[in-house]
């Protein structure tokens, strides 16, 4: 007999739910005395099979009720007052492309009655004891809360996972926010129609109406950047870590510049591959043995520059006048 694949992804996750394995470290198994799970001759019991899925993947995707509003940057995808009987679970599940680069998952519960636990998991389907334990609340009391990234699910994990166990029968509210980890960007205006090269010393510059934005070493580099800004229309300049800035990247309308221009210099790399690491005391963005950028002693700034490069999906690294660059952007 011929078994559909969502059929025996059900019997997978059902069976699974018994057995959670791992949690920082892979080779860990977590026994029952070590996970609220018991073991019944129906494990289904144990398992609230209402499982609720978040699919959506727009950051400004509206929705009825609270879920889509907005405070401060943070958007709830979620929320609901549900009871979990003594011994049982319940669950909500993200598919890994609704969590977003650049993006916290945070699932904060309070408690109403009973006492709920709230844990976070990654489910690979292919694998016999599917669900591995990412992390559980760190608080307790009357609210507690968990999260989940993106980069939290390891390569074959198709799910990430809210979990609610009721270690007595339990009733609360629990509220699933998005938020930006990129920080506050810190990026200046400006109109590109009014974008111009002029003489500086022995030196030129690219100027806007507003201000001096690049020096270059000659006219032609100059006049190179004056057109790849109005080719792509680049109305902001964005910087990380001023002074003295470690990244640099420009926006168009809050967005990435995309497509290719004709003579461009640009270096590629694999945007679901790169990772920032410290090399010889200095930390780095790499794609694999590649140094893409450095950023010496600045693990925040290196941080947060993974973070925009995943937010915006630059996949490029462009340049005028290498070696020793006179302008610097990315672009998808």
């Amino acid at each position: 007999m011929n078994l559909s694949k969502s059929l025996i992804a059900f019997i997978v996750l059902v069976i699974g739910v018994t057995m959670f394995t791992g949690c920082e470290k892979e080779e860990m198994t977590f026994s029952p005395e070590a996970e609220p799970f018991t073991l019944t001759e129906k494990p289904e019991a144990n398992l609230d099979m209402e499982i609720a899925t978040i699919e959506a993947t727009d950051p400004g995707e509206e929705a009825l009720g609270e879920v889509g509003l907005r405070s401060s940057g943070r958007v709830v995808l979620y929320s609901a007052t549900q009871t979990v009987a003594n011994g049982r679970w319940r669950l909500i599940r993200f598919s890994k492309a609704s969590l977003l680069p650049g993006y916290k998952y945070t699932a904060v519960v309070t408690r109403i009655s009973g006492d709920p636990d709230l844990y976070a998991f990654g489910m690979d389907l292919d694998n016999f004891n599917p669900f591995r334990r990412i992390r559980r609340s760190a608080t307790g009391g009357v609210t507690e809360s968990t999260y989940l990234y993106r980069h939290d699910l390891r390569a074959h994990e198709e799910y990430g996972y809210f979990g609610i166990y009721g270690d007595s029968q339990a009733t609360y509210r629990i509220v699933i926010y998005r938020d930006d980890i990129c920080g506050t960007e810190d990026c200046i205006p400006f109109d590109p129609s009014t974008v111009r090269a002029q003489t500086y010393g022995d030196k030129y510059r690219v100027v806007s109406s507003t201000s001096a934005m690049f020096l270059a070493p000659n006219a032609t580099e100059a006049r190179k950047i004056v057109s790849i800004i109005r080719h792509y229309g680049m109305n902001e300049s964005c910087f990380v870590g001023r002074p003295g800035a470690s990244f640099f990247y420009m926006k168009v309308n809050g967005n990435a510049p995309q497509g290719a221009m004709a003579g461009e210099d640009c270096i590629g790399f694999d945007i679901d591959n790169i990772e920032v690491v410290k090399i010889n005391g200095r930390w780095k963005i790499v794609d694999d043995n590649h140094w893409i950028f450095d950023f010496e002693d600045k693990e925040d700034e290196a941080r947060e520059t993974l973070c925009l490069i995943k937010k915006y999906g630059f996949t490029k690294s462009c340049y005028v006048g290498r070696p020793g660059p006179s302008f610097q952007y990315m672009r998808k």
